[in-house]
């Protein structure tokens, strides 16, 4: 992830807990220590669903999921074309989006 994405997800995520927090003051049973937890973390993990992964990132997932399917390693990514390394960097980066957006609700779901 970039920097800037990773700063917008703690932004995003520290303006969920002040929120939670001001709630709690209001009425203390509202959330408890799990529930200010689970908000900021959810509210974290949504920023990072909602932006770009960073390239870095998408290329991990690229290289991993090549080697899964075709039962190699990371070095066999490197031989690839630029075309086939694309194909497989937009898989990856649908795979990261998705994994980033099924974290969130879970997370949010959890009680």
């Amino acid at each position: 992830m970039t920097d800037e994405t990773a700063r917008q997800a703690i932004e995003d995520a520290a303006d969920a807990l002040g929120e939670a927090l001001l709630k709690a003051e209001d009425d203390p049973s509202w959330l408890g220590t799990e529930g200010l937890a689970r908000t900021t973390l959810t509210a974290g993990l949504r920023s990072l669903a909602e932006h770009d992964a960073s390239d870095d990132r998408v290329q991990r997932v690229a290289v991993a999921v090549y080697a899964a399917m075709h039962d190699t390693d990371a070095d066999a990514f490197k031989a690839l074309d630029a075309g086939q390394q694309a194909f497989w960097q937009k898989i990856a980066r649908k795979a990261v989006t998705a994994a980033d957006e099924t974290a969130a609700a879970a997370v949010a779901a959890s009680r």
